[in-house]
């Protein structure tokens, strides 16, 4: 769970301070003491609480915050030191089950890049400029959502090389559709569950659910002329 692994980075950086703050010699300014003790550490013991109330998303956001904020409030170099030594190499596609969609997956690959994990297109969204990257055509966009959502960190280029990470990126894509089209209850209306993941794919997932509640009336098409519906269709059944 994705939760789980940012508690554990969450829960290391603790440790460290706490540690640093029992020895004198390593204290380089009170304020670092200061900020430690008015909550930078006590906010990994409130996580345990409010685990057993929110969902797993709610969490993720949380402990993301706690990560952000020792970044931003430590006025040391410590944590930032700590995690050149100890960053992860990025998530690999055993993070999120990519077995259950290896199917659609190739096919979405197949459509957006002819299964070239290489290919990268410029583009525009919303007036500004977009680089399509890898076999799935991700959007940057796209990727800071997915870097946002599981604190992990990789430039466009280090994304176009690294095929295990662009099937980890769609697992984690088609994780984060499947959430919204079961929020919306949108197969109960009928829907192909692959039809709407292609839908979003192309579409947005906001897209996917005006699509859906209009009945296909929505049906926008991008630059190269492919509307939802064309998508809806071709991956559907």
């Amino acid at each position: 769970m994705m939760y789980k692994q940012l508690y554990s980075k969450a829960s290391q950086m603790a440790d460290l301070i706490q540690e640093k703050m029992q020895r004198p010699e390593d204290r380089q300014t009170k304020a670092f003491v200061d900020k430690a003790r008015q909550g930078l550490v006590r906010r990994r013991e409130s996580m345990l609480e409010q685990a057993s109330q929110d969902n797993q998303e709610g969490i993720a956001e949380l402990i993301s915050g706690y990560i952000a904020n020792i970044r931003k409030n430590n006025p040391t170099d410590l944590v930032e030191e700590y995690l050149s030594q100890v960053e992860e190499e990025p998530k690999t596609s055993s993070t999120w089950d990519f077995s259950d969609i290896s199917d659609f997956a190739e096919r979405m690959a197949k459509a957006e890049s002819s299964g070239r994990t290489g290919v990268q297109i410029q583009t525009t969204s919303g007036g500004r400029p977009q680089s399509m990257t890898g076999l799935f055509q991700f959007s940057d966009d796209r990727l800071t959502d997915y870097m946002n959502d599981t604190g992990a960190s990789f430039s466009t280029e280090e994304f176009r090389l690294n095929p295990d990470l662009q099937k980890d990126v769609f697992a984690w894509h088609i994780a984060d559709i499947d959430r919204v089209i079961k929020e919306n209850n949108l197969l109960e209306k009928g829907y192909d569950l692959d039809g709407l993941r292609a839908v979003a794919h192309l579409g947005g997932v906001t897209g996917m659910v005006r699509y859906a509640q209009s009945g296909g009336k929505y049906n926008p098409a991008d630059e190269f002329g492919t509307s939802l519906n064309d998508y809806y269709n071709k991956f559907s059944g």
